[in-house]
């Protein structure tokens, strides 16, 4: 490790108050840094606040926890967060998280110069933040990642550049708000981070479209239109499949009653239940617990 990688460990870890489980930076020509925080379980309290900084955060959970974040001092998630979830915040937001669960995180620090060298513009780029949904590519990239950050000699390296240039490709292409922030083309982002945080926050309990209309300020009807132009669905069916990704990942744990499941996310009943999870995922879920 270089003595540039020695002294930027030295500072993340003095940070977090832990060492980070691997780590990797900075990148040659980006400056991206990548790092894995793990913890075990302990039962015991940790919290993490990270100062306004000059760089995109990409944060990919590797394993189910439970947390309570903010950004700007504003609570945006409170509950579980289930493997796989994804979340991207801008640079110039002052992050904060508390946990009394352990944690496998993989986080790729993006300096806006690596954006800015990418787009060929000095533009200011914002991202959608996904708020913990699952992104298939951005697993299978983070994957990647992880086995680059376990190689020795400048070969893993090499791989890392590349995978993270397809990676701020792909945020990119998919990620970057196509409209200004007070557009009237869908929900300002303000509008739709409120109505999410309501979704994650009732997820046993259920939400309906009256009160997320409420919670944005807007009649049901306005709000449905303005809601499926900021997601590409609408707000019913965005709920939904936000109960049943948390179902899924309490189907993998074999412990776990299908009927208590089914409770736990807001069902009323086992048959209600496999009815709407075989509609949204294809299988009932005694045959997805099967298969996975």
């Amino acid at each position: 490790m270089t003595s540039v990688a020695e002294e930027a460990k030295t500072k993340i870890t003095a940070r977090w108050g832990m060492p980070p489980a691997a780590f990797l930076a900075p990148l040659p020509k980006s400056g991206i840094t990548l790092a894995r925080w793990r913890r075990m379980g302990t039962g015991d309290s940790f919290s993490q606040k990270a100062p306004r900084a000059n760089h995109y955060l990409l944060s990919l959970v590797l394993k189910p926890m439970k947390a309570r974040s903010f950004i700007d001092r504003r609570q945006i998630w409170t509950g579980p967060i289930p493997a796989n979830s994804v979340r991207i915040v801008d640079p110039d937001c002052e992050r904060e998280w508390f946990t009394d669960s352990g944690f496998d995180l993989l986080h790729c620090m993006i300096p806006r110069s690596a954006v800015a060298e990418m787009t060929a513009s000095d533009e200011r780029i914002r991202f959608a933040d996904p708020l913990y949904t699952r992104d298939d590519t951005i697993l299978q990239i983070g994957n990647q990642l992880l086995w680059a950050m376990q190689q020795d000699g400048r070969f893993g390296v090499e791989f890392a550049c590349g995978v993270t240039h397809a990676l701020l490709a792909y945020l990119l292409q998919q990620y970057t708000r196509k409209t200004p922030p007070h557009s009237t083309s869908g929900l300002r982002p303000a509008q739709l981070r409120r109505v999410t945080d309501l979704i994650a926050s009732t997820i046993s309990s259920g939400v309906s479209l009256q009160e997320m209309a409420k919670e944005a300020g807007m009649s049901p009807f306005h709000f449905s239109r303005q809601f499926r132009l900021s997601t590409g669905q609408s707000p019913v069916r965005y709920a939904l499949v936000k109960r049943i990704e948390w179902a899924k990942e309490q189907l993998l744990d074999r412990r776990a009653d299908i009927l208590e499941v089914a409770l736990d996310c807001g069902f009323k009943d086992a048959s209600h239940f496999s009815r709407v999870f075989k509609s949204v995922v294809g299988q009932s879920p005694r045959d997805y617990r099967r298969l996975n």
